[in-house]
């Protein structure tokens, strides 16, 4: 494996992992989402070795559509804020307006004037939810106003803490769709679940319930104390703003940032981002770096799941969460950085010497082009194996 970059593994949190990954693993119920076999050619399935995972029903051929989802919820990102709706993910209008210029700083400089586009309709309080039409800002007022009074300070908390804005604004987005679970806000901290009703196309899907969002791993122990302590000290400001009927306690808030930080998808909706919390199809399309699925996004913030190649009857279903043009070393330490596991795939487990792996991480003679020349691993990326598949285990 060529020399480069070695990945970056804070070793007293990736202890206090492996210490706490030797509880005994449990076969996990997959009852709760059995629905989506009736309506897609899959099969859910959990062992003691992989966990939940799918498989193919039957045999696929590529460009076979296997899951529909809908966020359990999501947020616009940043550099696309006034581009997508903050309830349907829908394109916005915007139009522009003459507005006195502000400095690095936010304050106004008097006697100046900026021409700056804004969506067409748009929260007047807190400036900091776009949406598509009245009817959608309507809709989506009981969600808002568990939100509004906190995102309106969220730049400043978040900039004063270190702490990325989106984190924030995914835990009220979190906070707000488990208070309204239902239309009932006193719901809050009571049983918000639910099964989730699997469709065949985006018009149909429904949002995965609140309650399955608990089903996912939050991988707070791979956190430095560092990085909870910023966290938490961000989070406790903007729970004060909160209603007191829909807040919940700071550990809880800190929680759902991991979850959603951990098992995030990015989707692309004509030509803006999105980020989306999808339960089901995190806990059922696992990583791989020879992926034999891809996750697309459609109309309104759905994700489409399907098969990239032909795929055989009873053969796990994944995705890819890296870049699989970067070399091996590179993958794996992007996936243990963002998604806090130690990549065991096929591919990352063969030898690098009959892996394709080989032609990116090596190298070839410029005069004659022939053969390609690979390193060992060092001893430092053989210790790094050592410990994450211990950890893994």
């Amino acid at each position: 494996m060529a020399a480069t970059t070695e990945p970056t593994v804070d070793n007293t949190a990736t202890q206090t992992a492996a210490a706490k990954k030797k509880t005994k693993k449990v076969v996990a119920d997959n009852s709760k989402y059995q629905g989506v076999e009736k309506v897609m050619p899959i099969a859910l399935k959990s062992s003691h070795a992989k966990g939940r995972h799918a498989v193919a029903a039957r045999d696929l051929v590529a460009g076979t559509l296997v899951a529909v989802e809908k966020a359990a919820a999501g947020i616009v990102r940043n550099q696309s804020f006034i581009n997508l709706c903050h309830r349907c993910f829908g394109p916005v209008a915007t139009k522009t307006q003459s507005r006195t210029k502000l400095d690095a700083a936010g304050k106004e400089v008097a006697g100046q004037k900026e021409t700056v586009t804004v969506p067409s309709h748009s929260c007047g309080t807190c400036k900091m939810a776009a949406y598509c039409s009245e009817a959608c800002a309507k809709q989506h007022e009981p969600e808002h106003t568990v939100q509004c009074a906190a995102l309106a300070k969220c730049n400043p908390i978040a900039t004063a803490h270190s702490v990325q804005l989106e984190t924030l604004r995914a835990v009220l987005a979190l906070i707000g769709r488990r208070a309204v679970q239902g239309g009932k806000p006193e719901l809050v901290g009571q049983d918000v679940g639910g099964e989730p009703e699997f469709a065949g196309q985006a018009v149909e899907a429904k949002a995965t319930p609140f309650g399955c969002v608990l089903d996912l791993n939050s991988n707070r122990h791979y956190l430095k104390r560092s990085a909870i302590k910023q966290q938490q000290a961000a989070l406790k400001e903007v729970l004060e703003l909160v209603p007191e009927a829909a807040r919940v306690s700071l550990s809880e808030a800190v929680e759902l940032a991991c979850i959603f930080t951990t098992n995030q998808h990015q989707i692309a909706v004509g030509g803006s981002q999105m980020l989306g919390l999808y339960p089901f199809s995190a806990l059922y399309f696992a990583h791989s770096c020879n992926p034999n699925c891809v996750y697309v996004g459609e109309v309104g913030g759905a994700m489409y799941v399907r098969t990239i190649a032909d795929v055989s009857a009873d053969t796990e279903l994944t995705v890819t969460y890296a870049d699989l043009f970067q070399p091996r070393e590179q993958r794996r330490r992007d996936l243990l950085l963002s998604r806090h596991f130690w990549c065991k795939c096929r591919r990352c487990s063969q030898a690098l010497s009959q892996s394709v792996d080989r032609l990116m991480d090596g190298i070839q003679c410029t005069a004659c082009h022939r053969g390609v020349m690979i390193f060992e691993e060092t001893k430092e990326v053989q210790d790094i194996n050592e410990l994450m598949t211990d950890i893994s285990a």
